[in-house]
């Protein structure tokens, strides 16, 4: 592990902690002009984000049109 994310980790409770935990969540407000050059419609609803944290997956609700979601889900783990 690089020492600056060894010393990071550390500081918030140390490696141990850290695989404990399978998923993370937050509440996002979007907005900014790269949304718009990707043709996605911003406006001022909240999303949530979620992530797993042992494998590579990503989650983004609501996404696009009313009710859409956009993930991202790759099986194999990179080391």
């Amino acid at each position: 592990m690089h020492e600056l994310l060894a010393r990071m980790v550390e500081a918030h409770g140390g490696l141990a902690r850290w695989k404990r935990h399978e998923t993370l969540s937050a509440t996002i407000v979007t907005g900014g002009a790269l949304w718009a050059l990707k043709g996605q419609v911003q406006d001022v609803n909240p999303r949530t984000v979620s992530v797993r944290m042992h494998t590579e997956y990503a989650s983004v609700t609501p996404f696009g049109k009313p009710g859409g979601a956009h993930r991202v889900h790759v099986r194999a783990r990179r080391d």
